[in-house]
């Protein structure tokens, strides 16, 4: 049977198959489309829902105690279906025949997606009512102007809601405060040593096999932990440089000629630097929850989520040149720099300037109290 499906491939008759050719656009079309709506319902769960619930606690730290929980509790459900799915999806294409794996993923998938219907209708008409309305809790005055933490105003011009252009969308997120964490979550993305497509087939093609790769992917997540005895922007400093130093052992592979030491290597450095990875990811995310206004929450999440798009997509526009698996330490190189562009974007755009301002505010507040 795969005899035949590599002939039906090589030999050209799969190109001169209309019908195969339309199934086939079909199913990119609608996988990108996919996508492009789960990167909306992400925005709208991760950078408003939560914040929206999180706001009904009596104090400002018991808001920041029940985000960084809620936060840590949907990346590590995001975590055990990144485990479990590949593992899971490895087995049933090894075992059984591609064509029945295919529907299986298909099927599986239209069974989370009623799922999630129904968990957000429940929660939206039943649980928190609050988010079927616009502006929760908020009156927003036209003459004002919404300041973020960094002291960055952003002119509240009544056009923020369905009318802002991608130009003014880019404006506003460039004025937040938190700019800097952001552009280096993008740079994250790219990056190929994440068990990505391009990594397994990597990986593929150096004798392992789709199970076992399957096994290896997920992190151990620790931010709760770390939240508990640092502050929230430290705990983003450590991770990144946690990430990019778990990946300087996996650029050490680029010069190793020995396939299986730079098997070694490149898996010993992914499979920890990961726990960097979404520690990051978390505390960046709770930071813009922190900082950024409700009235222009959506835009902010929304230009990052399509700054991690174009982000992630460059990889495979590169992956399209470098096609070899020899010129796999090509894209290994590319990931690591990024990701020490990223800490550096992050040290010294970000957490250094928050540092003096901190420095400055408890400078002042001492002398006031000394005064009195």
């Amino acid at each position: 049977q795969a005899h035949t499906q590599s002939s039906y491939f090589s030999e050209g008759s799969f190109w001169q198959d209309p019908l195969a050719l339309v199934l086939l656009g079909t199913i990119h079309f609608l996988g990108g489309s996919a996508q492009a709506l789960d990167k909306s319902f992400l925005v709208a769960v991760e950078r408003d829902w939560i914040v929206v619930m999180a706001s009904k606690n009596a104090s400002r730290e018991a808001e920041e105690g029940w985000l960084s929980a809620t936060n840590v509790v949907l990346k590590q459900i995001d975590l055990s279906c990144q485990i479990l799915a590949p593992a899971i999806s490895g087995w049933v294409l090894t075992l059984l025949p591609p064509t029945f794996g295919i529907v299986w993923v298909g099927l599986w998938n239209c069974l989370a997606l009623l799922v999630e219907g129904l968990s957000v209708h429940v929660i939206g008409s039943r649980l928190v009512p609050e988010l079927n309305s616009t502006g929760f809790d908020l009156e927003p005055n036209p003459n004002d102007d919404v300041e973020g933490e960094g002291g960055h105003l952003l002119e509240d011009d009544g056009n923020n809601s369905n009318c802002m252009s991608g130009w003014k969308s880019l404006q506003l997120y460039f004025a937040q405060s938190v700019v800097f964490a952001g552009l280096g979550l993008a740079l994250l993305y790219f990056n190929v040593l994440t068990f990505s497509g391009m990594m397994t087939a990597f990986l593929v093609s150096k004798g392992m096999s789709l199970s076992s790769i399957g096994m290896w992917r997920g992190a151990t997540c620790i931010y709760n932990q770390s939240t508990k005895h640092f502050s929230l922007q430290f705990t983003a400093l450590w991770s990144i440089i946690w990430e990019f130093l778990c990946l300087s052992l996996t650029f050490a592979s680029v010069f190793s000629t020995s396939t299986q030491v730079k098997l070694a290597l490149l898996i010993g450095g992914v499979l920890p630097s990961r726990i960097g990875l979404w520690v990051y990811d978390i505390a960046v995310t709770q930071l813009y929850q922190q900082s950024v206004a409700e009235t222009v929450r959506g835009q902010v999440g929304g230009t990052q989520m399509s700054l991690n798009a174009f982000m992630e997509l460059l990889p495979y526009g590169l992956a399209i040149v470098c096609h070899k698996p020899e010129q796999f330490s090509i894209l290994i190189s590319g990931g690591y720099f990024a990701v020490g562009l990223a800490m550096l974007l992050y040290g010294f755009g970000f957490y250094m300037p928050y540092q003096r301002r901190r420095t400055l505010c408890e400078k002042e507040s001492s002398s006031e109290f000394q005064m009195v």
